[in-house]
């Protein structure tokens, strides 16, 4: 699915946590290291120095390569920010992934990308994939992978993919939707009766899911798994972030075919997922997006069989 993926490269941890990441994700890519270094100095002797920070650059790459012990193609580019070198640098080598980490002062275990960052990526025509901070620090395989899901064509995208990276990794695909709160069966302050309303809801939306999944052909492929949860969106997908290994994101549903493409969902997310998030681009026009019989014969009896769930019982989600 990921045949070349640029991994962005800082001088602090030399992209020890995105190299991670890329390697789980897409296993034998060609991967291209990339660096963005400091713009355009001035004064005199600007050339000169210009040239210093090329070479340091270079070096930076070479000292990251020899770390990780991988093969990997040097990239780096003269930016005054990060997120616009970087941006520079996926139009001029057309990868089919970008992998970051996040920033350091992001908690242990957290995602964080920055405003600029995020800002500045969002629009790039490919896949973005983000590790958390310290992630390269736990030898975790993927195991749980979570599709956020919300029927429509951009999220059909994601599971795909995400079933794609579950058959590869033998994991389990966990499809998730978050659903408004009841909020009419609260009128008289009576909790086991909201209660009661919340479980309701999260079992007709798990119905729901599993008759699209039905629709889609992949219910029965893939050691696949519905869940849902009532509540507000970020909150719950962060929440189900720390229960599962990695979490596709599908791109919002109008903007340029081929492009990323998020909203506030997802830009909030950028600050408070608990796992690695992958986050896909919108379909080329025309792309077919529902998995072909050849993908659901190699799904077929992929993944657990169990159906055992990755998370127990909270507020407001039934497992």
């Amino acid at each position: 699915m990921f045949r070349k993926v640029l991994v962005a490269i800082d001088r602090e941890t030399l992209g020890a946590d995105a190299i991670a990441l890329a390697t789980r994700i897409a296993p034998g890519a060609r991967l291209s290291f990339a660096h963005v270094h400091n713009g355009f100095p001035f004064g005199v002797d600007a050339a000169n120095r210009q040239e210093l920070d090329r070479e340091a650059s270079d070096e930076l790459l070479a000292q990251a390569i020899e770390a990780c012990g991988l093969e990997a193609e040097r990239c780096q580019i003269d930016s005054f920010r990060i997120g616009a070198g970087l941006h520079r640098l996926i139009d001029e080598t057309h990868p089919d992934l970008l992998v970051i980490g996040s920033t350091r002062t992001a908690r242990v275990g957290r995602v964080l990308v920055t405003d600029e960052l995020a800002q500045a990526l969002n629009g790039a025509p490919c896949a973005l994939a983000v590790a958390p901070l310290g992630y390269s620090e736990d030898d975790v395989p993927l195991a749980e992978i979570g599709v956020a899901y919300d029927g429509a064509p951009e999220s059909v995208a994601a599971l795909v993919a995400g079933m794609e990276i579950a058959e590869r990794a033998h994991a389990r695909s966990v499809v998730f939707r978050v659903a408004p709160l009841p909020h009419g069966e609260l009128r008289h302050g009576v909790w086991d009766t909201y209660a009661a309303a919340i479980r309701d809801r999260v079992a007709e939306v798990r119905v729901g899911i599993e008759n699209e999944l039905e629709t889609l052909g992949v219910a029965q492929h893939g050691g696949i798994e519905s869940q849902a949860a009532c509540g507000e969106t970020v909150e719950e997908l962060a929440l189900f972030s720390s229960y599962v290994d990695l979490l596709l994101l599908g791109s919002r549903g109008y903007g340029p075919p081929g492009r990323l493409v998020y909203g506030a969902t997802t830009a909030r997310m950028l600050r408070n997922a608990r796992t690695p998030l992958l986050l896909m681009p919108r379909a080329q026009v025309g792309a077919t997006l529902l998995p072909d019989r050849a993908q659901l014969e190699r799904w077929a009896g992929t993944g657990p069989q169990s159906s055992a769930s990755v998370a127990p019982t909270v507020s407001g989600r039934a497992r």
